[in-house]
């Protein structure tokens, strides 16, 4: 059954990224006008606002931290501005969750949950109300979890917030009914996003995944195969096994002459905070790089020998960057910025220089660093890259 949000504005919190993106593209599709909030990376909302832009969307970026109340307000007067009231709040943006003993809690910790899953909602819907009230009509949506009923351990401030959020949400039901204000809980159950790139759980899930793949290849390689060749078994077991070294090797060379030889930056996860669309591509250039080599070469690698073009345009069929290196070249040379290219070999050595200065003890080297030349200071921001052909 069809129905539309058209002339609505719905607010999903912390929507640039996961399951936020999801919710805030389903309501966008379905009509609705709907901002792309976050409250840390600038680079994510961008690319997030193109893809709403992309399907139709009306959009606009706003930053906030929406545990403080000043933020909420600033985040209502801009939405306001730009696309009109806000007619449905989802309530999705959060924080780590960390499974712990009691013991490895502290309060404010604790406070923190609290602050995201009761506060957050509370000044949410303060600031929302008088319009919603107004037009008797509205919706306020708790992304919950049923953490709170299952009570899952060792999660105790996880799952006293998430029990604080469902009751907070059950008494606004019926506070709110007689204005026309419906409140409801969508409890999704765990689903892995972004922020658990890093979580141990779900590091083991993904090591767990690979095993089996590698398990099930190896079974194919080296007894599936070799059995099914009957008295040939010895030779399809020596061409499996020099195909899968050859492969790893080659492939181990590529990637490593694109990311680390001299001239190619390295970047900690505090100098992409708040990145801008344009900073985001210039670290492409400066984090990666290119060697030299015939069209031969270029298809044995795949094209990744025009790394930087990769890093720039990951979408594009590979067999397009050798015509847009020209172009990306020429912007690098305009504005003054590294573009690092050089032959296979210098730059396989160059990478394995860094890689065996980094393993051996800082005592051995001059310094504990590997070669970095001096990071570029453009005199002006670095233009957007070049439109593929």
């Amino acid at each position: 059954m069809s129905f539309s949000l058209a002339g609505k504005v719905a607010l999903v919190t912390g929507n640039s990224t996961g399951l936020g993106k999801g919710i805030g593209l389903a309501l966008g599709k379905a009509g609705a006008k709907v901002p792309i909030s976050y409250a840390n990376r600038l680079d994510r909302a961008e690319q997030a606002a193109e893809e709403y832009r992309a399907a139709g969307i009306t959009t606009s970026i706003c930053r906030a931290d929406v545990t403080c109340e000043r933020s909420v307000d600033e985040l209502f007067s801009q939405i306001e501005r730009d696309l009109g009231p806000v007619d449905i709040i989802v309530v999705n943006a959060t924080c780590d969750q960390p499974l712990k003993p009691i013991e490895q809690y502290d309060w404010e910790f604790y406070k923190s949950m609290l602050d995201f899953f009761v506060k957050s909602p509370y000044l949410l819907a303060r600031r929302a109300l008088p319009h919603m009230k107004q037009q008797r009509h509205g919706r306020l949506i708790n992304i919950t979890s049923e953490v709170y009923q299952r009570s899952v351990a060792p999660f105790s401030a996880y799952v006293a917030a998430k029990g604080g959020q469902i009751g907070w949400s059950r008494s606004m039901s019926q506070e709110l009914a007689p204005f026309g204000i419906t409140v409801n809980m969508v409890a999704p159950g765990w689903i892995p996003v972004e922020r658990h790139e890093k979580d141990p759980q779900e590091m083991k899930r993904q090591l767990k995944q690979i095993a089996r793949k590698g398990r099930n290849q190896a079974l194919k390689d080296y007894v599936v195969y070799p059995a099914l060749s009957g008295r040939q078994w010895r030779t399809t077991l020596a061409a499996n096994a020099a195909a899968n070294v050859t492969r790893n090797l080659w492939s181990y060379v590529i990637i490593f002459c694109g990311h680390f030889p001299d001239g190619a930056l390295h970047f900690t996860e505090e100098e992409i905070e708040d990145e801008t669309r344009a900073e985001w591509y210039l670290r492409q250039v400066l984090g990666a790089a290119n060697f030299e080599g015939g069209p031969l070469l270029h298809v044995l690698s795949g094209n990744l020998g025009f790394q930087i073009e990769h890093h720039l345009f990951p979408d594009l069929p590979s067999n397009r960057y050798a015509e847009i290196s020209v172009r990306v070249k020429e912007l690098c040379a305009k504005y003054d910025i590294p573009y690092t290219v050089g032959p296979l070999h210098q730059q396989y050595g160059q990478a394995l220089r860094t890689i065996i200065k980094l393993s051996v003890p800082n005592g051995w080297t001059s310094n504990d660093q590997p070669f970095d030349s001096a990071r570029p200071s453009p005199a002006q921001e670095p233009p957007e890259p070049p439109t593929p052909p």
